[in-house]
């Protein structure tokens, strides 16, 4: 994925799945100096991991 759609998806009001290493994940935060996302397993996981935007599917 290209950080323009990690960003559409991240704004999105809708829910659009996305996922990492055949996994759904969620986006939790975008970090486009780096070309990197914090994303969680679910929504109410406190746990992340900073993850290549290239990486993510839709």
């Amino acid at each position: 994925m290209d950080m323009k759609r990690a960003q559409e998806i991240f704004s999105s009001q809708n829910r659009i799945p996305v996922s990492y290493r055949g996994k759904n994940i969620w986006i939790a935060e975008l970090n486009s100096g780096s070309n990197t996302a914090k994303i969680k397993d679910d929504i109410f996981s406190a746990e992340t991991r900073e993850v290549p935007v290239m990486d993510l599917n839709e």
